[in-house]
């Protein structure tokens, strides 16, 4: 049951946040896009995954929104209103631009 719990309080978030990040923030020409949510098992932090593009604006775009942590953290427990809320954290994800350049040399080979 409490696996059920952290799943929608993750999906809750994603969605919620997404929708902030798009209208708060202006990353000056880049895209920034929650691609995870995981929450730990005592529900008391949340890592926020992000992939950023182009990957030359991450640093500055991850560093804005470590900037506002707590003020997003306020926001959303405003939002969703479950106690306890996790903090957030985010984290910069490197998935896609991984998986971009493992296409990449097969496509060459």
């Amino acid at each position: 049951m409490k696996t059920f719990r952290k799943e929608r309080i993750s999906s809750l978030i994603f969605q919620e946040l997404s929708k902030m990040i798009s209208r708060e923030f202006d990353f000056a020409g880049a895209l920034a896009t929650i691609t995870e949510i995981q929450i730990s098992d005592n529900l008391d932090s949340a890592k926020v995954g992000v992939s950023v593009f182009p990957s030359e604006k991450t640093d500055e775009v991850i560093k804005q929104l470590k900037s506002r942590e707590k003020e997003l953290t306020v926001k959303l427990l405003k939002k969703i209103n479950i106690k306890p809320f996790p903090q957030l954290f985010f984290v910069l994800d490197r998935g896609l631009e991984s998986a971009a350049k493992v296409e990449k040399i097969l496509l060459n080979e």
